[in-house]
């Protein structure tokens, strides 16, 4: 039952960071297409969120919960798809971040910005309302 209790906690705290990520990516989103300075500087108010903490995020899944969701009888293919997904994700991250140190070209950056927001918001979203849940009765 601890256990039990342990891991609704942890699913608890991931939905939770997805509600607090969720409107930051949409904010990045909405600035794609500013002037180069105000996309930079919204990158730069998202910054905080996407290392830290975001990295802490993906461990949390990728380290804790998935293996316990694996062992509980839970599909460890449909976890394939979520952890490549996490690859990417960080990929894209520190590509943009890069891009926008080295000064690349606005359309670069702006084509990262959309990839990352529209990859992160699409995979926070499955796991709300498909993987957290389908967990939350496994474990």
């Amino acid at each position: 039952m601890a256990s039990s209790a342990k891991f609704a906690a942890l699913i608890d705290t991931l939905a939770s960071e997805h509600e607090d990520l969720l409107p930051e990516m949409a904010r990045l989103a909405d600035e794609a297409m500013s002037p180069l300075a105000v996309l930079k500087a919204a990158i730069d108010r998202a910054a905080p969120k996407l290392y830290g903490p975001l990295d802490e995020h993906i461990l949390n899944e990728d380290r804790v919960l998935f293996p316990a969701y694996v062992s509980a009888g839970g599909d460890a293919g449909v976890l394939a798809l979520f952890t490549e997904e996490h690859r990417e994700i960080l990929s894209l991250r520190d590509r943009l971040t890069a891009a926008v140190e080295d000064g690349d070209e606005a359309d670069e950056i702006r084509s990262l910005v959309a990839q990352l927001t529209d990859i992160l918001s699409e995979h926070m979203g499955r796991e709300d309302e498909m993987l957290f849940p389908a967990m939350r009765e496994a474990l």
